[in-house]
């Protein structure tokens, strides 16, 4: 992240450097302030932040570029949905709703309901995994990854129990 805004802020300066404007630590917490509506460190900043301070400086980089300024805005919307493949991924491999699917529907919408649920439950609210922020699925991603480690801990350790027992056994 720090290397990412300071990459995009040597190109701001450059611009501003070359049109015989200030381009000091002053204008940089200046665009800060116009981004956010109020001042921040860029070593505190949330990733909506930078979202949001990246678009304003490519608004002077790429002026006439409304995409890569529109894009930067639309990163938690990617970073969610980015979020709920990986989530989906985990509840495929964890095989959440497999035994009781009875097709592909069925089974997405019994995956959604699983981490609707989950969502209720940690982020204590009554909104749908899609609601939430980018911020909030990063949790319950979080969440999930967790139950993969551990599943995968108890398979190993079943594994390693039951190559234990096969070497004692003489056959």
């Amino acid at each position: 992240q720090t290397m990412l805004y300071f990459r995009e802020w040597g190109r701001v300066r450059d611009v501003l450097k070359s049109q015989g404007r200030p381009h000091g630590d002053m204008e940089r917490h200046g665009l800060h302030l116009k981004a956010l509506g109020a001042r921040k460190s860029s070593k505190n900043f949330t990733n909506a932040d930078l979202d949001k301070v990246l678009a304003k400086f490519r608004a002077i980089t790429e002026p006439g570029n409304l995409k890569a300024q529109l894009r930067a805005l639309d990163q938690p919307d990617e970073r969610r949905a980015d979020a709920w493949k990986k989530v989906l991924a985990i509840c495929a491999e964890l095989k959440i709703g497999d035994r009781h699917a009875y097709d592909e529907d069925d089974l997405l919408n019994r995956r959604i309901a699983y981490v609707d649920g989950l969502v209720q439950k940690v982020i204590k609210t009554k909104q749908r995994w899609d609601q939430l922020t980018d911020k909030e699925a990063a949790v319950v991603l979080g969440i999930m990854q967790r139950r993969v480690i551990y599943q995968r801990r108890a398979k190993d350790k079943l594994a390693a129990a039951q190559e234990q027992v096969d070497e004692s056994v003489p056959f």
